[in-house]
């Protein structure tokens, strides 16, 4: 059985609109990947961290999103192990075909690339799943025809990577 992106997709949207619905809060993870820091942060630093003014409107702690992210990490290796699909790849056969199989390279770009997709998150004022998924239910200012280009770019985007091998498979 093949797993599709379009099965998934829309699980995230009923999912949004039932935690909407419930918490009047929309679903989003970014926050936790801030949060994350601060708690590393927080390691070496003590309690300096917590003077600091993000810190202080988004406190470095364990909460519903920061447990979100670490369910969909949990849920993902969970899925690919009983379907067997699992398997560690340092290079992907897509970016190893196009760039080459430099271990060095992929990780210097996914670094890069992660660093980029935080900041912009960041400068955005929340991820790009949440603003896109949760204006709907949240009624926010993005209207739809904006929508419908950032799914069609991420769409265009997303394709040549499943093609590579991203598409779980039960064997």
């Amino acid at each position: 059985m093949d797993w599709t992106p379009y099965i998934a997709g829309v699980g995230i949207g009923v999912l949004s609109w039932v935690a909407f619905l419930l918490s009047n809060k929309p679903l989003g993870c970014s926050t936790a990947y801030t949060r994350t820091s601060g708690m590393i942060e927080r390691i070496f630093r003590g309690k300096k961290t917590d003077e600091k003014p993000y810190y202080q409107t988004f406190a470095p702690l364990v909460d519903w999103e920061w447990m979100l992210v670490a369910g969909v990490v949990l849920g993902a290796f969970v899925a690919s192990v009983m379907l067997g699909g699992f398997s560690f790849e340092w290079v992907p056969t897509l970016f190893g075909d196009t760039f080459g199989y430099d271990t060095g390279l992929r990780l210097a770009v996914a670094l890069v690339g992660g660093i980029l997709m935080g900041l912009g998150s960041r400068w955005a004022g929340g991820g790009a799943r949440a603003a896109t998924g949760s204006a709907v239910p949240s009624a926010c200012d993005i209207r739809l025809d904006c929508r419908c280009r950032l799914f069609c770019v991420g769409y265009c985007d997303s394709v040549p990577s499943l093609r590579g091998g991203a598409v779980v498979r039960r064997k």
